[in-house]
């Protein structure tokens, strides 16, 4: 089991980041995207979950046209602005 742990050593990230961009839930993201679901350019990609902010980031960067999902307009407002 601890085989999978290990001591951060860079420190030129905040802390933080390992908590997210360079956490679980970006692998999560990552592995979902690219190996699950494995979108080419041009398509449309749906998101609508915790990790719909990183994967749309990522939907973005190969060029597809991303569509999201909020439930509540609070939440659709705070993510234009």
């Amino acid at each position: 089991m601890t085989e999978s742990l290990f001591k951060i050593r860079h420190t030129d990230v905040p802390l933080s980041y390992y908590t997210g961009l360079l956490g679980m839930p970006a692998m999560t993201a990552y592995a979902g995207f690219y190996e699950l679901c494995s979108p080419k350019k041009g398509e449309y990609v749906f998101v609508s979950s915790a990790f719909g902010q990183l994967v749309g980031q990522l939907a973005k960067l190969i060029d597809c046209y991303v569509v999201g999902s909020a439930g509540s307009k609070e939440k659709v407002f705070s993510l234009r602005h």
